[in-house]
């Protein structure tokens, strides 16, 4: 609100205000009140991050450790979550300011679809270091599933969260 000037209503402000009161009573509902853990709370006003996500990035690839499946490319289903400052992108409406999330779904599919791998706890962790190295993307996190790997389910997978938030 202070940083980014954004405008608040009464209604969103009186909610902000109770929600704060609530927290402080469920932190000490003895109403003996530290300094340190309202400047932490307070502290919580001020921050705010924005996440940029991918939803369903599909890419066929050689996964598994059966033999068929290292024979036959199957595919996997990617949801990453990034976090990135916009608001320069959304203070200029300029291209260059923002995260481009179209160069990184391409570099994951081109990344994952020459590689093969065996679990897709190594492919998460190797996606991951790739976004977290290769774009201004100082923490993710990563769901990588494969679709129809378990009999009865509808996929099985992994969710992992890199680097650290801003």
């Amino acid at each position: 609100v202070i940083f980014m000037k954004e405008r608040i209503r009464l209604r969103r402000t009186s909610a902000l205000i109770i929600g704060f009161i609530g927290t402080l009573i469920v932190m000490r509902p003895d109403i003996s009140i530290e300094l340190g853990a309202v400047l932490i709370i307070f502290s919580s006003f001020l921050w705010s991050v924005c996440l940029i996500y991918i939803k369903k990035l599909h890419v066929e690839t050689i996964i598994g450790i059966y033999d068929w499946e290292r024979e036959v490319k199957q595919v996997v289903s990617m949801d990453l979550e990034m976090a990135f400052d916009i608001r320069m992108a959304a203070k200029t409406d300029e291209i260059k300011y923002a995260l481009n999330y179209k160069s990184i779904s391409k570099r994951i599919i081109a990344f994952v679809e020459e590689q093969k791998f065996q679990l897709i706890e190594s492919m998460a962790e190797e996606v991951a270091q790739l976004v977290l190295v290769e774009f201004p993307v100082p923490w993710l996190r990563l769901r990588v599933s494969k679709p129809g790997a378990l009999r009865g389910s509808e996929d099985v997978g992994i969710i992992i969260e890199r680097g650290s938030m801003p």
